[in-house]
Formats: structure tokens, sequence, C-alpha cells
């Protein structure tokens, strides 16, 4: 069985297509028996062409988000789309493109080991909310520990960025003051969002990818920070349960980032 490829673009050159056929078809072995076809398009068709085979799926908007690649159920089959600027890094810059690919990969093997992950978008207290986050968490968990796979093609981490959560302070920080003050304000259910899309999703990305590389290497030597260390320690991969360790991390990220103030001040 080999992985299909598909071009919704004509934005990639035919010799970087070439480029990215052969890589495929170097590491397509790792994702044969859960993925039937990746398809390249533009970024700025790429909701459309998803919806196109599924119209109840939707991209999230938000400040400073670019989608570079989504991952769906069709009909039994299961569909990478990864935006073209990511082929063509791909084809270009190694590693870090790859990593994006092999991202997606994990969350295929996410949906053929445990079926389409049922996600609602709104529910009705904080425990239902913290509950459908951690599952959102720990996917991204699952789908970054695939990426480990890199180290066979590459044995140096160096490109994968320090295992710290400051990058993720700040860029929550940002945007939460962005969302402040636009013309929608900020409410409860937003704050609770921004805090895992900016601060717990990396750092739960981060852990996975550390998680996945055991199988490699010894991660005693890497420095980690505490959070990250947290994560590791809740023993992610078969908590399927959110931890309670987790909702206190949860309410202490509240408190640090003075949230409630900055409700108050809306």
């Amino acid at each position: 069985m080999t992985i299909n490829i598909s071009i919704k673009t004509n934005n990639l050159k035919d010799e970087a297509l070439v480029s990215f056929e052969k890589i495929i078809s170097r590491v397509g072995y790792l994702a044969e028996e859960f993925v039937d076809n990746i398809i390249i398009c533009d970024s700025d068709d790429l909701e459309r062409s998803i919806k196109e085979l599924d119209a109840d799926i939707s991209l999230t908007s938000i400040y400073g988000g670019l989608v570079l690649g989504k991952t769906i159920s069709v009909n039994s089959k299961t569909l990478i789309f990864i935006i073209t600027d990511v082929a063509k890094a791909l084809v270009e810059n190694g590693a870090q493109a790859l990593k994006t690919l092999f991202h997606e990969f994990g969350h295929a093997k996410i949906i053929f080991e445990c079926g389409k992950p049922q996600i609602l978008t709104q529910y009705d207290n904080y425990e239902a909310y913290l509950n459908a986050y951690w599952q959102i968490l720990r996917d991204e968990f699952l789908a970054e520990m695939f990426c480990a796979n890199i180290l066979v093609f590459d044995s140096s981490i160096t490109w994968y960025g320090e295992f710290t959560d400051n990058i993720e302070k700040e860029n929550f920080r940002t945007y939460i003051k962005e969302y402040k003050q636009s013309e929608t304000g900020l409410n409860w259910h937003l704050a609770f969002y921004l805090l895992h899309q900016y601060y717990f999703t990396p750092l739960f990305q981060k852990a996975g990818f550390l998680e996945g590389i055991k199988k490699f290497m010894s991660i005693e030597s890497i420095y980690v920070c505490e959070v990250i260390q947290k994560i590791l320690d809740y023993q992610v991969v078969s908590s399927i349960r959110v931890p309670l360790e987790f909702n206190s991390l949860v309410l202490n990220k509240w408190d640090e980032f003075h949230i409630v103030d900055l409700l108050n001040n809306n």
C-alpha cells in the first residue's frame, strides 16, 4: 500500500512536487497503514477544500494562528491536508516541515486506532470544558509523539527548539490582550480557550515529543521546564480522563496570568 498525493494548487513547481514525492516515498512506510491520501492546497483554500468533503469541519480563526495541516476522516478514509508552503519547505528545509507532516501522521494514527475524536464547541460547565480540553491536549500530545520518528532521519533535536514555556507565556499574554482590546472583547469561555490554545497546547506538544523520543534516546540530559515535567508526570498516554493535578495546574495558571482581573476590567 502507498500513500496517494493529490495536488490542489498551481503554486508548487514540478521539481518541488517530484522532490516531495521522493520524500513521501521514503517516509510513507511509517504511516501507510493509516493514511490514504495527502492533499496539498494553498492556505487560503484549505477550509473550502476540507468542507467539500465534510461540511461540518471548520478551521478556527484566531489571532496569530496559521493552520499548516489538518487530518480528517471521510468515508472510512483518512486524509491529510497540508498547505503549499509546508510542501515547499519540506523540500527546501527538511526537519521543521517534516515535523508538521509527521504530526499529521500522528493524528491519522489516533483516528485509525481510537476513532475520530468527538469534541463539542460548547459545554455547560467548567468540569465539562476541562474534560473536553484534556481530550484535545491529549490528542496533540499523542500526535507529537509520532514526530520522534524524525530522529530516524536526523539524529539531532536542536531543530525542535527549547523545552521551556517562555514563548507560550508571551504568546498567551499578547493575544489575550489583543482579544480584550478588540470589538468582541473577552469573556470566560474565550479566556479558557486561549489559555489552552496558546499556552497548554504547545507545551503538551513539546512533552509529547519528549515522550516519543524515549524510544530513541535518553531525555535525562535535556533541560525541561517545570510545566513540561508536570505534563510528563501525568502519564498522558494512559490518562484518558483528566488528572486532578492538571486541574490544579489550570487554576494555578489562571491566577498567575491574572485572568480574573482581565475579565473584570473588560
